[in-house]
């Protein structure tokens, strides 16, 4: 047995020690690229308010995204982004999102005054709060590891990089819950009487049609069916590997068309999940069926 010690230097020819006549050449690349965060304050800009403008701290936050390598600060994208999907309703300039998470929620401005605007955090599956009273205080448990946000609070650099605005204590939020609370409940749609007969067939199809999904060797957690059915407009698509077209449109348009009739609405890119235990969900708010097969 030989024992070879090489040094390495990167992009070189090597000539090995033991056997001068062997050569080793290789090119690699020792230091992981530098993946930026991004950054689009414009967007963010436009959606504000009319008098309303991001905090001179804000953009100092902005500026340490831009010397760090992402990940450092945590997981996100200094954008906006659409909030009516996962809200259940339109906040129109209420709500504005300045972080998109990974997940595809969100952190946002929530405008209950305008010259102070709380944080609100919406994760990928509708579940919101209040993570911060103000800009200032959000920045303040950014860098204390105590918003309640995975992806920020498990950043990789151990210190918050120096942010002008970055206080030492921490505002209580219940004041702030209790007051998002009651927003929520006052523009949340009404959820329609689903322990009918209607909705139950409406359910128990969707189940039937999708059943086929779930016998192919792989267990799905859900289907999960995007769909636009209005006057003019039908199509659905569906989350396989991505979001593509559903394979099979027509066979599911006479239970949707029920869908919309018993909703008494139009659908527009509106989620529906069916679940292999027979739960179904209409964007993320309305269960079919009887409510107590919700909590079995």
């Amino acid at each position: 047995m030989v024992s070879l010690a090489i040094h390495v230097k990167t992009g070189n020819m090597l000539r090995c020690h033991a056997f001068p006549s062997i050569r080793l050449s290789w090119t690699t690349n020792l230091q992981a690229p530098f993946m930026k965060y991004a950054i689009q304050l414009n967007g963010i800009q436009k959606r504000l308010p009319a008098g309303f403008r991001l905090p001179a701290s804000f953009q100092g936050f902005a500026d340490r995204c831009c010397e760090a390598q992402r990940g450092d600060l945590g997981w996100f994208a200094i954008k906006t982004g659409p909030t009516k999907e996962l809200l259940g309703f339109d906040p129109k300039d209420q709500v504005v999102p300045i972080l998109r998470l990974p997940d595809g929620g969100f952190v946002a401005f929530w405008f209950c005054t305008k010259r102070s605007p709380a944080l609100i955090c919406c994760d990928s599956e509708g579940a919101v709060d209040v993570v911060g009273a103000t800009w200032a205080d959000f920045l303040t448990r950014l860098s204390k590891r105590k918003t309640g946000i995975p992806d920020l609070d498990d950043r990789e650099l151990a210190k918050l990089p120096s942010i002008r605005g970055v206080g030492r204590k921490l505002t209580p939020l219940t004041a702030k819950r209790r007051e998002f609370k009651k927003w929520i409940e006052q523009h949340a749609p009404e959820q329609p009487d689903t322990n009918d007969t209607t909705a139950e067939e409406i359910r128990a199809e969707l189940v039937k049609l999708m059943s086929r999904h779930f016998d192919k060797g792989r267990l799905r957690p859900r289907i999960l069916l995007f769909v636009t059915l209005t006057s003019r407009t039908y199509k659905v698509d569906w989350a396989a590997y991505g979001i593509k077209p559903y394979p099979a449109p027509k066979r599911l348009q006479p239970v949707l068309q029920r869908l919309v009739t018993y909703l008494g609405r139009s659908l527009k890119k509106s989620e529906v999940s069916v679940a292999p235990d027979g739960c179904v969900w209409v964007e993320r708010n309305i269960c079919l069926g009887d409510p107590s097969f919700y909590k079995r």
